[in-house]
């Protein structure tokens, strides 16, 4: 039934970068923020490390898009392919807390 399918699989809802470092600050206790970059800057140095300029902006675009969470819409794949929801961020956050903190056990 899946050969030849793509999928696209996502969480149940679109998150932005700054969402998630929310997200991760509550699982974790830990003082976690997103600081967006300067993409004028970013881009400026990655076309003059030897990166094409039309990719780089394809490279802006991609990031605005992840970091507003814009990157992808939530889609039905997971639970087509495993027969299971997807869960939160939140839920998987909390459940892998310890991973996100340095030298906490596993």
């Amino acid at each position: 039934a899946h050969a030849g399918a793509q999928y696209a699989p996502t969480g149940p809802e679109a998150l932005s970068v700054a969402e998630a470092a929310d997200i991760i600050s509550g699982a974790t206790g830990l003082a976690i923020k997103h600081v967006d970059i300067d993409r004028s800057v970013w881009l400026e140095a990655t076309v003059a490390a030897g990166i094409p300029a039309e990719y780089g902006e394809v490279l802006r675009l991609l990031t605005e898009a992840v970091a507003s969470s814009r990157g992808s819409t939530p889609n039905g794949d997971v639970l087509a392919v495993t027969g299971v929801h997807p869960i939160h961020f939140a839920d998987f956050a909390e459940r892998t807390s310890s991973a996100w903190v340095p030298g906490a056990p596993a």
